[in-house]
């Protein structure tokens, strides 16, 4: 199976992320160092808005192997987490992951923010890593070849950015974070479709430890 390029994390069906050794299969994307940037993002930046000692509700949309909802858990542990994901095998992975950990986070069906929705669950903050490559040539042939297509490639018309985005309204119990994981290639369109869709709102991006734009930081008031 290594032989074939396969990932050593699907072989041994494991992968350390932060203080967690997770579950991973074929189901799910294999948790990543910028992802641990992320998560830091989220705990260096959410204290010059909320007091992160407070109950604060916080959704991982496209939670995966919930990585960034345990490691958000494990840093805020007063925080209400909620890990969703559109793939059903993909939350069953999650769900193990939860289990496993005992920290009481909850897992949700659905697409983007619709289970939120449907629960009439409100947020204070979101975080997300949703599929974000346009160009499948510029992903490595272990990536392409192996990881879960569905949470790899974007679509433009098809988003999660952008359903996130129209929907907000919806679920927003207050101010609202909004944390992504991003490609530097879709740093135009995030903005013009944040002009689209949102109001009365600030936004910073934020480069990886290697320099590329990845992250994005949205306020909305």
């Amino acid at each position: 199976r290594r032989l074939k390029g396969e990932p050593i994390a699907y072989i041994v069906g494991s992968k350390e992320f932060m203080n967690f050794d997770l579950i991973v299969d074929e189901n799910v994307l294999i948790p990543r160092g910028e992802t641990e940037e992320l998560v830091a993002l989220v705990s260096e930046n959410v204290p010059e808005y909320f007091d992160p000692r407070n109950i604060l509700v916080a959704a991982d949309i496209g939670t995966g192997s919930g990585c960034i909802a345990l490691a958000l858990k494990d840093a805020f542990p007063s925080w209400v987490i909620i890990g969703s994901d559109i793939e059903e095998k993909a939350l069953e992975v999650a769900k193990t992951n939860f289990a496993v950990a005992s920290k009481g986070i909850d897992a949700l069906h659905g697409d983007a923010l619709d289970p939120f929705i449907k629960e009439n669950i409100k947020l204070d903050i979101i975080v997300s890593n949703p599929p974000y490559i346009l160009n499948k040539e510029e992903a490595q042939a272990s990536v392409r070849d192996f990881e879960p297509a569905k949470a790899l490639w974007m679509e433009k018309g098809n988003s999660v950015y952008e359903k996130i985005f129209k929907d907000y309204e919806k679920v927003k119990r207050g101010p609202l974070l909004m944390f992504f994981e991003i490609s530097p290639d879709i740093k135009e369109f995030l903005v013009e479709k944040m002009e689209e869709r949102l109001h009365d709102y600030t936004y910073n991006f934020f480069k990886d430890m290697n320099a590329f734009t990845r992250f994005l930081l949205v306020e909305v008031k």
